[in-house]
């Protein structure tokens, strides 16, 4: 029997043990930077946040798995080892020890708190390097824009060297917290994600993105035979989908070259990842009204479900890996407790014996000090995980209470060592 998180045998679920697995998941990407920290109180703050999720039933964090010159960086840059004839090269990634030190660390706590986490990779955006660091580092560019730079990952043979070369060395990394076993025969890690929300703006058609999900997904895959891959792509489609309007779904991301259904249907992509963000991603008639939002959620998951289930070359699960609702002018919650309750109903009423759905991972948690700093200011979608439950919290703990009442196995109090 099997210590890592599986697809069940017809594909369309996931099974720990034998037991069936359901994800009740919150993403925290503070956890590496801070775990880092290991000299102040960053650490200690992080070792909170992970037992208290746990606590609450959160049994997966999604994670960044990958840090590129900023605080606490995990890589600072990148050494040539090898140019071919062709003028391809490989490279050699420059770790900072302090930087792997935080990752190290958040596996090993994890591990002892029963949480399986989902690692990102990369990340499409700016904030903690990312696909544009990866862009300067090979084009020896500074002065181009965020999307010129996402541009030149896709096409760059150099800066595809560099991140492979960053995989393949994470991957193979003996963890010293965790009696040096490597990150790819570590059992607290789910899944690898090889991108968060890949964006493909460089071929609105849709190819380049694709191919380069097929590709990096491969070389995962060839790396690491023990766990699930994915890829965080937000869910945008170039089609209509069942007489759904593309341009209802995603009326700004038409030209970023997003189709779902292509992005999912990969032999090496074992479940599909969706987001919903419907304070964003619509109109902006629809974002203000409040039925009219509704109605678009209701949309957005079930277009997503419908194609998951019926329109991939084969069924494959299903997981809404990031979602949130800003908290009101009036600094109120009501709305987003609405929303989670409204949300979670949709997941639970999915996530049956024959449900294609394997789970969620609400955006996202935070400690007391994260907000009152101020760093959540701007967005107003953390979720105090050691707070009053007012802001939502609550709702995430009634919605694990609602998952482990018919699938106790997956409570992370089961699996703490």
């Amino acid at each position: 029997m099997s210590d890592f998180v599986k697809l069940t045998p017809d594909g369309v679920g996931l099974e720990f043990q034998g037991e069936p697995f359901k994800i009740v998941g919150a993403n925290c990407y503070l956890i590496q930077q801070h775990g880092a920290d290991s000299n102040g109180s960053g650490r200690g703050r992080m070792a909170n946040i992970i037992k208290a999720a746990a606590d609450k039933g959160i049994n997966v964090l999604r994670i960044w798995a990958h840090n590129e010159l900023t605080w606490n960086s995990i890589q600072n840059g990148t050494k040539e080892v090898l140019t071919n004839p062709d003028g391809s090269a490989w490279f050699e990634p420059i770790i900072d020890p302090n930087g792997i030190d935080g990752l190290d660390w958040a596996v090993a706590e994890a591990a002892r708190n029963g949480v399986k986490l989902i690692m990102s990779l990369t990340n499409h955006w700016k904030e903690f390097g990312g696909i544009p660091q990866y862009a300067r580092w090979a084009s020896k560019k500074s002065d181009l824009s965020e999307w010129e730079l996402q541009n030149i990952f896709f096409s760059n043979g150099k800066a595809q060297s560099m991140f492979k070369a960053y995989i393949q060395y994470l991957l193979n990394r003996p963890n010293p917290k965790r009696d040096g076993v490597r990150y790819k025969d570590d059992p607290t890690i789910l899944a690898w994600s090889i991108a968060n929300e890949p964006r493909g703006r460089v071929d609105p058609s849709g190819r380049t993105l694709n191919n380069w999900i097929a590709d990096t997904s491969k070389f995962v895959k060839s790396q690491d035979s023990n766990h699930l891959v994915t890829v965080d792509v937000e869910g945008f489609f170039l089609t209509d989908q069942d007489g759904v309007k593309a341009s209802y779904l995603n009326p700004g991301q038409l030209q970023d070259g997003c189709d779902f259904i292509k992005n999912v249907d990969h032999e090496t992509i074992d479940f599909a990842c969706m987001h919903m963000y419907q304070d964003l991603w619509p109109e902006e008639s629809i974002q203000h009204d409040k039925k009219k939002r509704e109605e678009w959620i209701k949309t957005w998951l079930n277009v997503h479900l419908k194609a998951c289930q019926g329109k991939l070359s084969k069924k494959k699960p299903l997981i809404l890996s990031e979602f949130s609702e800003r908290k009101g002018k009036d600094e109120s919650f009501a709305d987003r407790q609405d929303f989670l309750k409204k949300v979670y109903g949709w997941l639970q009423d999915n996530m049956g014996p024959r449900g294609i759905v394997i789970g969620s991972v609400v955006w996202m948690i935070s400690d007391r000090k994260f907000v009152e700093e101020g760093n959540d200011k701007d967005e107003g979608r953390c979720i105090i995980i050691d707070g009053d439950g007012k802001d939502g919290l609550q709702q995430v703990i009634d919605h694990a209470d609602a998952v482990y009442r018919q699938y106790p196995s997956c409570n992370p109090r089961h699996q703490a060592n």
